[in-house]
C-alpha cells in the first residue's frame, strides 16, 4: 500500500486521546541507596492514579537498564501480571542507574468491507493494512519513560539529549531532589533543545486526598524549566510534543516523555 495515498483527516486527534488516555510509569522501590551493592524491585504499569496497580500492567520487553559504567543489565525474576510487571534489579556499581522505555510506533483507524478497524504497530508494518481500507487516520508516537535509581553518591554520566525523540537532561540531579527547593531541568527533542514545550508534574499518592497536587510550566526560549517541590513523596513528570511526521505525508508525530522522581523531605 502506498504512503502516497493514504488520507488523513481530523480523527488524529482522537486517536492521540485514545492512546494516552492512561498514565504509564516505572517506579522503584527506593531511588537512592547505600552500601557496596544492594537489591532494589521496580513495577511497571498503566494507570489512572498514580502510583496504583488499577489498570493494566506495562510490557517491559523493549526496557533498557543503564549501569554508571554503561553496561546494558537484564531484569531478574520478572513477572507480569494483569496489572504490573515486576522486576528485581541487583546494583553493584556505585552512581545512578538509567531505567527507560523507549517505543515508536504507528497508530491506524481505518474503514474496511463496512468496518471500523484499529491497528498498531511499527512503520515498516504499515503495509498490513488492507490495500483497499479507506478513511484511514494516522498516528505516528514516539514515547520514552525513563526512572533513575543511584546507589551511593549521583553521577551525570548517561543523563544525556538522545538523538531521537523527548528527552530530559537535569542541571540538578533527579536522586537529589527535595521539599522546598528548585530542581533545573532542559528539554531536548530529537537532539535539540526545545522552547515552549508544556510540562506536567503530578504528585502520587492522591487518593486518600482531596486535591491532586499538579504543577505546570513551561520551556524557556533555551529549552529550560525549573520545578519547586510543594512535598515530599513520589512525581510523575510529563512532556509532550508534536510536530508534523517526517516520514509520513500529513500525518502528525506525537513525542511524550515522562519519569517517576522521588523528592525527599
Amino acid at each position: 500500500m502506498s504512503l502516497l495515498r493514504i488520507g488523513l483527516t481530523a480523527g488524529l486527534l482522537l486517536l492521540a486521546g485514545v492512546s494516552h488516555a492512561h498514565r504509564a510509569w516505572i517506579l522503584p522501590s527506593a531511588s537512592q541507596l547505600s552500601g557496596t551493592s544492594s537489591w532494589v524491585s521496580v513495577d511497571a504499569a498503566i494507570s489512572n492514579g498514580l502510583f496504583y496497580f488499577e489498570h493494566h500492567a506495562l510490557g517491559i520487553e523493549d526496557l533498557t537498564i543503564t549501569s554508571p559504567s554503561g553496561r546494558q543489565l537484564t531484569p531478574e525474576h520478572s513477572a507480569q501480571g494483569q496489572l504490573r510487571t515486576s522486576f528485581d534489579l541487583l546494583l553493584q556499581e556505585q552512581g545512578t542507574y538509567v531505567v527507560e522505555k523507549h517505543r515508536q510506533g504507528v497508530f491506524a483507524r481505518y474503514q474496511h468491507a463496512g468496518k471500523t478497524h484499529r491497528w498498531r504497530g511499527s512503520l515498516a508494518r504499515l503495509n498490513e493494512l488492507p490495500a483497499d481500507a479507506t478513511q484511514i487516520e494516522l498516528m505516528q508516537t514516539d514515547s520514552r519513560i525513563q526512572t533513575f535509581i543511584t546507589l551511593g553518591a549521583p553521577t551525570f554520566t548517561h543523563l544525556t539529549p538522545q538523538a531521537q525523540g523527548l528527552s530530559m537532561v537535569p542541571s540538578t540531579h533527579p536522586n537529589d531532589l527535595v521539599v522546598g527547593e528548585s530542581a533545573h531541568f532542559s528539554v531536548y527533542f530529537n537532539g535539540e533543545r526545545l522552547a515552549n514545550a508544556a510540562v506536567t508534574v503530578v504528585a502520587g499518592g492522591q487518593r486518600y486526598q482531596d486535591q491532586v497536587v499538579q504543577v505546570e510550566t513551561t520551556t524557556n526560549q533555551a529549552g529550560e524549566f525549573k520545578v519547586t517541590w510543594p512535598q515530599a513523596g513520589w512525581y510523575w513528570l510529563e512532556i509532550e510534543h508534536q510536530v508534523p511526521s517526517p516520514w509520513l505525508k500529513e500525518a502528525q508525530l506525537r513525542a511524550s516523555y515522562s519519569a517517576t522522581l522521588e523528592v525527599l523531605p
